[in-house]
């Protein structure tokens, strides 16, 4: 009788185990959840959800600086990140711009598209396809939609660190639409018009 009950205990903390890995274990990237995508919350658990780290003390720097027509976002800290889930909002709480791009072989082996719904662009949000440890991370984005107004965009990550810390949206810098090269509607001075000018201020000033 004992050794039934036994294997009952053993059978139950197996079942246990597999489905925590199903539930707990984000190895290949964050939930397809619309909500997931909104609030950008892990949602790991152990038992009851763990709370995010305090975005004040994180090992973490976020940094967009252009490049062409594209924006390249680093990450970068003293730690590894395991996983990560990353957009580009207007604030924190609008929906995600905007598109990534995903082409090179080094970014298709730990990064992939997040599935997140049709309130979301298609390429608007990437996440990892991985739990290994990745020192540093850099992707391209560039805007699709509202490409000639005068708007700031920021890069908002989730990074985690390990299964029970991690930090939720942690911010970039500000990029404005407008300075992005090949950007229709980008407000140029003709160099004629320049010339005028500079005429104009010689001659106000003899």
């Amino acid at each position: 009788m004992t050794f039934i009950i036994t294997k009952m205990k053993i059978l139950q903390l197996v079942i246990l185990c597999l489905s925590g890995k199903v539930v707990f274990g984000r190895e290949n990237g964050a939930p397809s959840d619309p909500k997931a995508c909104d609030h950008m919350v892990p949602g790991h658990l152990d038992p009851v959800p763990i709370p995010s780290k305090d975005l004040s003390r994180t090992p973490y720097e976020v940094k967009a600086e252009i490049d062409g027509s594209y924006v390249r976002l680093s990450v970068s800290g003293l730690v590894s990140v395991a996983g990560f889930l990353i957009q580009a909002r207007q604030t924190s709480n609008s929906p995600a711009i905007g598109e990534f791009k995903l082409e090179s072989q080094s970014n298709n082996s730990i990064a992939r598209y997040q599935t997140c719904g049709k309130e979301f662009p298609q390429f608007s949000s990437i996440t990892h396809t991985n739990s290994n440890s990745k020192p540093n991370l850099t992707f391209l984005w560039r805007p699709i939609a509202n490409r000639a107004k005068n708007i700031n965009v920021t890069f908002y990550a989730t990074l985690a660190q390990s299964h029970e810390i991690f930090w939720v949206k942690q911010p970039s810098n500000e990029i404005n639409i407008l300075d992005i090269n090949g950007t229709p509607g980008r407000p140029l001075i003709p160099f004629w018009t320049l010339s005028s000018l500079v005429v104009a201020f010689m001659i106000h000033s003899l």
